[in-house]
C-alpha cells in the first residue's frame, strides 16, 4: 500500500491573474490564500454504483500486487528446506492472510485522511459521500478480523507475525506516514512483513532461512524507496537521488536473493535458467520506468511512474515463486496474468 496523499490533487496551475471566486482577496495585511479544489463531476453511468466506489477505494490495481508476497515466501523457505503437511492449503491461507490485511489497511487509510480529503480530494469515495464512513470503517475492521482468523488456522507463527503486520499496517495509516523517512521505513517493512506472513506458516524456522530474509528485506527497501519518491509525486522537483535510491534498492534485491539460493543450493539447474526471464523482464520494466521519469521528471509523470513501479513488484514475485519448481512455474505464469490485468486496471483506477 503506498499512499502519497497528494496524488489526486490537480497538477495544471491556474493562469496569470485568475483567482477563484471563493478565495477572499489578498491585501497588505491578508496574502491570498490558496483557492479550495473545483468541485469533481459527479461519476454517471457505471461509475456511478457503489460498486465502482468500492472499487476506487480499495485501489483495485494494488491488490493484485499484494498476495505474491506471501506466496513467495512460502516457496522460498520450502526451497531451503523446509516442509508443511498441507501444502497448498498452507500457500492458499497465507495469501489470503497478506491480501486481507492490505485491503484493510487501504480502507483504514482513507478513513483516518477524511477530514484531509474533504478539503484537498473531494471527489474521493468517502468524502463525496458515495459510501458511508461508518461503512467503511467497519469492513475494515471486519477484514482485519478475518485476516487474525485465517492466520490463526494457518499456524501460531503466522498468527503472531499477521498481528505485527496489521500493528504496523494500523500505525502507518493513523500517524507514520506523515513522519520523513519514518513513513517510507513503515511502509516498506509492510510488505517485508508480508513475505515473512507466507514463510511463517512453515513454523518459525520458515522466518530464519537465509532467501526469505534476503527477500523480505529487499522488497523493505524497495518499497520504502518508492514510497519516499511518491510523498512529493505533485512538486516539482530534482528526483535524481530518489531514482538512484530505488534503483539501488531493486538491484540489492535481486541481487540477495539470488545470492542466497545459490549459496543454498536451494534450486535446481533447470529452474535456474527458468529464473532468468522474468528476472530479465523486472529489471527491464524497472528501468523502463526509471528512465522515462529521468527524461522528463515532471509531476504529472511522476504518479505514472509510482505506479509502474508497484507493478513491478508482481514480476519480481514470478521470479521469486520459480524456486518451487512445477508449482512454482504455474504461479508464476498466473503472477505475469496478474500483471498485464494490473496494468489495464491502472488506467480506471488510481494506484497511489
Amino acid at each position: 500500500m503506498i499512499e502519497s496523499r497528494q496524488s489526486e490533487e490537480p497538477l495544471e496551475p491556474s493562469l496569470p491573474g485568475q483567482q477563484h471566486p471563493s478565495a477572499p482577496p489578498a491585501t497588505a495585511d491578508l496574502p491570498a490564500s490558496p483557492p479550495p479544489p473545483e468541485p469533481a463531476p459527479a461519476p454517471a453511468g457505471w461509475r456511478a454504483t457503489k460498486l465502482w466506489a468500492w472499487l476506487e477505494l480499495f485501489r483495485l490495481p494494488n491488490l493484485l500486487t499484494v498476495p505474491g508476497d506471501a506466496i513467495a515466501g512460502f516457496l522460498l523457505a520450502q526451497a531451503a528446506g523446509l516442509s508443511a503437511p498441507r501444502p497448498h492449503s498452507q500457500l492458499a491461507l497465507a495469501g489470503a492472510v497478506s491480501l486481507l490485511i492490505y485491503a484493510a489497511g487501504l480502507l483504514w487509510n482513507d478513513w483516518f485522511d477524511l477530514p484531509e480529503d474533504l478539503r484537498q480530494r473531494p471527489s474521493r469515495p468517502l468524502p463525496s459521500r458515495r459510501l458511508r464512513t461508518g461503512q467503511a470503517a467497519l469492513v475494515a475492521c471486519l477484514l482485519a478480523a478475518a485476516s487474525i482468523a485465517v492466520a490463526a488456522v494457518a499456524g501460531s507463527t503466522t498468527l503472531w507475525v499477521a498481528l505485527a503486520l496489521a500493528g504496523l499496517v494500523l500505525a502507518y495509516d493513523i500517524a507514520l506516514k506523515r513522519v520523513p523517512l519514518v513513513g517510507p521505513l513503515a511502509m516498506g517493512s509492510c510488505r517485508g512483513l508480508s513475505v515473512l506472513v507466507g514463510a511463517a506458516a512453515l513454523g518459525a524456522d520458515g522466518l530464519t532461512r537465509a532467501p526469505v530474509i534476503a527477500a523480505a528485506a529487499g522488497i523493505t527497501l524497495y518499497v520504502a524507496a518508492v514510497t519516499w519518491l511518491a510523498r512529493g509525486e505533485t512538486r516539482q522537483r530534482d528526483v535524481t537521488i530518489h531514482l538512484l535510491a530505488i534503483a539501488a534498492a531493486f538491484a540489492a534485491w535481486l541481487a540477495a536473493v539470488a545470492t542466497t539460493l545459490l549459496a543454498a543450493g536451494a534450486v535446481e539447474g533447470q529452474w535456474r535458467l527458468a529464473m532468468l526471464m522474468p528476472a530479465a523482464l523486472a529489471g527491464l520494466w524497472v528501468a523502463g520506468c526509471l528512465a522515462a521519469l529521468g527524461r522528463e521528471p515532471q509531476p504529472r509523470l511522476v504518479q505514472r511512474t509510482v505506479g509502474g513501479l508497484i507493478s513491478g513488484i508482481i514480476l519480481v514475485q514470478a521470479w521469486l515463486v520459480l524456486s518451487g519448481g512445477w508449482t512454482g512455474l504455474t504461479i508464476s505464469i498466473g503472477l505475469m496474468a496478474c500483471f498485464l490485468l494490473n496494468r489495464r486496471l491502472g488506467r480506471l483506477f488510481y494506484a497511489s
